[in-house]
Parts: structure tokens; C-alpha cells; sequence
């Protein structure tokens, strides 16, 4: 068991080119800045906290705390 995120970046997708914006890192594609977004923050505070079951209760508060 554990957890997988599909992109860390924002990417091209064949069909949809770069639209979907779905990655951990949003893409700014005029200056290639990279800015973490809320996922990236709670895959953060995921990893940090150790949790290698299923999501608890408490493990969905972390991601209720930031909002």
C-alpha cells in the first residue's frame, strides 16, 4: 500500500494539450516558475506525517485544517 500522485508538474496531455492543470507544481509556461498548489501541500504534510494505512479521519483533517 501507499500513495502515488500522477504528475509533480503540470504537463501536455495528447488530447487536451496543456490544459489540465494537474500537477503537484503549477507551470507558469511565460517564465517556467514552478508554485506549489494545495495538493502539493497536503502530499507534504502526507509524507511528514508518516501514515502508510488508508486515510483516516485524522489524516483528512490535515487537509480540513488548511481550509
Amino acid at each position: 500500500r501507499g500513495y502515488y500522485y500522477w504528475s509533480l508538474l503540470d504537463n501536455f496531455e495528447w488530447i487536451k494539450g496543456f490544459g489540465p492543470r494537474f500537477g503537484l507544481y503549477r507551470v507558469d509556461y511565460d517564465d517556467f516558475s514552478r508554485t506549489p498548489t494545495e495538493s502539493a501541500n497536503f502530499y507534504k504534510k502526507l509524507i511528514s506525517s508518516h501514515n502508510q494505512g488508508p486515510p483516516t479521519r485524522s489524516l483528512l483533517d490535515l487537509h480540513r485544517a488548511d481550509v
